[in-house]
């Protein structure tokens, strides 16, 4: 079972245009609203998925550590590489617009990823060749700059050989497409009504399918009485970009709870508010400045990579445990080890590295980029409903304690019950009792 599969029956989509008041007690924490967009669950689904789904009970684990994680004056700066072409560009963005910098950093990453997947480029390990393409959704609010980003980023690089026709009606207008460039990127806008289609258009019956199945890098054949078509290897960037406010009136719960939405990472996109829009009538970046920056990265790009794979894992965790301050659950951190060595290799293109080799310095940089991923899931699912869980965990300790002492002993699941009314049978207070670690 996959990190959303744990939701089912616990989740409903928060209409945008609808707001809930919060009321405040004396003495209490006022009750985190839910923005438009995020998901609502219901806290005994949620527990009782647990109970079946190791992978969830880890997530919701890293969830928490990273409940209330501080910022600087731009998060995302942890995961850009100093004196560099990320770096030109976001203090390019960021003098002369007031457009989320996360847009032009994740644009500048995936444009990496599709000239790499273009060229050829893979990850040679034991478990076999790891291609460096990503999945990314980057939600943010309607006319923050996506589109300019996306030209200005890539105005001095050449992508010819490398963009995906994706404006495509139908699957076997996908499939045709994927032929063509079965290697490079797909930038696609209103991503999250693109999502929808595939579960609702007839038309786009098979695209689930061909769609997981490039995720996996597996072979994709269509073969009709005209023609047969038969695609080894595919492998796309994607970045989708999608309005924030609406992105859960489009993307159903179905959709989250059969896994095919995990398989892409989030970013959100908020607006800065130290640079106000009327500061900025005219966005003025001057992307030339970008030319030479590029030029470097391009020559860097390698048909073939190596690792020690020795410095993969102490690399990468120690990256991940200094910005969590804890140890990676098990389960999670096997899934994102994966994405790692994607983004470790468009890292070791970005800072320029010359050699085939990648470092440890390169898993440290994954693990800042991932990090902003997490923190992204956290926003998607709801604070309130992390903030909830909490109140739950809090309570536990409290009657763990009072047990203790009352009957000098551990207390057994059946008292935890009984004492903790959030907590309605044994399984959810076995699964609560593992989150903190009793």
């Amino acid at each position: 079972m996959k990190y959303f599969d744990f939701m089912h029956e616990a989740i409903t989509t928060v209409d945008c245009k609808k707001e809930r008041k919060v009321s405040v007690k004396r003495g209490r924490k006022p009750k985190i609203e839910i923005s438009g967009g995020q998901i609502e669950m219901n806290l005994e689904a949620i527990l009782e998925g647990m109970s079946r789904s190791d992978e969830a009970s880890s997530m919701i684990r890293l969830m928490l550590k990273a409940q209330g994680h501080q910022h600087g004056q731009w998060r995302g700066m942890l995961a850009v590489p100093p004196a560099g072409l990320a770096s030109l560009i976001i203090s390019e963005f960021r003098q002369k617009t007031n457009i989320p910098l996360e847009i032009p950093f994740f644009t500048l990453l995936s444009v990496i990823s599709g000239l790499m997947l273009a060229s050829g480029s893979v990850l040679e390990t034991k478990m076999g060749e790891i291609k460096p393409d990503l999945w990314t959704v980057i939600l943010a609010s309607s006319g923050a700059g996506k589109t300019y980003s996306q030209k200005q980023v890539t105005s001095s690089v050449d992508l010819s050989n490398v963009e995906f026709n994706g404006n495509v009606v139908s699957s076997a207008a996908f499939v045709e497409s994927l032929e063509l460039r079965p290697r490079g990127l797909w930038i696609r806008d209103e991503f999250a009504q693109f999502l929808k289609s595939i579960e609702s258009d007839g038309a786009m019956a098979e695209m689930k399918d061909y769609m997981l199945r490039l995720y996996d890098n597996s072979k994709i054949e269509r073969i009709t009485k005209k023609e047969e078509i038969s695609i080894e290897e595919p492998a796309l960037t994607i970045l989708g970009l999608t309005v924030a406010e609406t992105f859960g009136k489009y993307v159903s719960a179905e959709s989250m709870l059969d896994g095919f939405a995990q398989r892409f990472s989030y970013v959100k996109a908020d607006t800065d508010p130290d640079r106000n829009f009327k500061d900025y009538p005219l966005w003025t970046v001057n992307s030339k400045l970008f030319e030479k920056g590029w030029e470097n990265v391009i020559s860097c790009i390698k048909d073939r990579y190596y690792v020690d794979e020795n410095i993969i894992i102490p690399a990468f965790s120690a990256s991940f445990n200094a910005l969590f301050n804890d140890k990676i659950p098990e389960s999670f951190f096997r899934r994102i080890i994966w994405r790692s060595m994607k983004y470790a290799m468009i890292y070791h293109v970005l800072r320029c590295d010359n050699s085939d080799h990648l470092t440890s310095e390169d898993f440290g940089w994954a693990a800042r980029v991932i990090s902003l991923h997490v923190q992204d899931a956290v926003w998607l699912i709801g604070e309130h409903n992390i903030s909830d869980l909490e109140k739950i965990i809090s309570s536990t300790e409290k009657a763990i304690a009072r047990l203790k002492i009352k009957h000098s002993r551990m207390p057994t699941l059946r008292e935890i019950v009984q004492s903790v009314s959030s907590i309605k049978n044994v399984g959810q207070a076995r699964q609560i009792l593992d989150l903190i670690d009793v």
